[in-house]
């Protein structure tokens, strides 16, 4: 319910910049996420795909991403998502 001029004002950003991240031509940055986390009045995990409920191992979090992502950004975002 909020507009993206009103959105991308709160995020210190162009509307541009956010249109552009709304339809996938611009990554959303790590702390950018945060932002739009605190703004939204949500979770950072609410941005992301569900855990594989298939995955029993207490050791090893398996994410799936809509972009392609190497191993050590793969890494990086399960262990911020197990704090």
């Amino acid at each position: 319910k909020m507009t993206q001029e009103v959105l991308a004002s709160k995020l210190f950003m162009s509307r541009a910049s956010l249109a552009s991240i709304e339809v996938g031509r611009q990554s959303v940055l790590v702390h950018q996420l945060y932002s739009f986390a605190k703004i939204l009045e949500l979770e950072i995990s609410d941005f992301l795909a569900p855990l594989d409920p298939t995955n029993t191992s207490d050791k090893s979090i398996n994410l799936s991403f809509s972009v392609p992502l190497n191993a050590q950004q793969k890494d990086q975002l399960a262990r911020l998502i197990e704090k």
